[in-house]
């Protein structure tokens, strides 16, 4: 399907029925067979940046992102030590982050990261 609904959608912007100056946003991903269409540019960078703000955190704290998805690299290039995780086997995301984790290690290097304080270091992820 995902060939079928790129076309058609890409189809529907050259008509206009999607403008390039519409607030519709597309967003394709290189490994699920299916397009979100938002009625904004979603960026979890942005999203992320909104949390911090609201938590009026200081700067100088260390932020560590973890995500599943291309959808989530926007945070990870804003965050100090980025996780991808690999929560379905049969796909391979483009994740742009540091260190990556399968999902089934993901309980145990959560709960090892809390009682060390939340201080990571890279050894926490083998």
């Amino acid at each position: 399907m995902e060939p079928i609904l790129y076309e058609r959608t890409q189809q529907a912007r050259y008509s206009h029925l999607i403008s390039s100056e519409s607030k519709l946003c597309l967003e394709v991903y290189s490994t699920r067979p299916f397009l979100d269409i938002y009625g904004l540019k979603c960026d979890k960078g942005r999203a992320l940046d909104s949390v911090l703000k609201f938590l009026d955190m200081d700067k100088s704290k260390k932020i560590l992102y973890l995500g599943d998805s291309e959808n989530d690299n926007a945070a990870f290039a804003k965050a100090d030590v980025s996780i991808g995780v690999h929560s379905d086997r049969r796909l391979h995301p483009r994740l742009d982050c540091q260190y990556s984790i399968d999902f089934d290690r993901l309980p145990l290097f959560l709960r090892i990261l809390s009682n060390d304080k939340f201080e990571f270091s890279n050894e926490l992820l083998y």
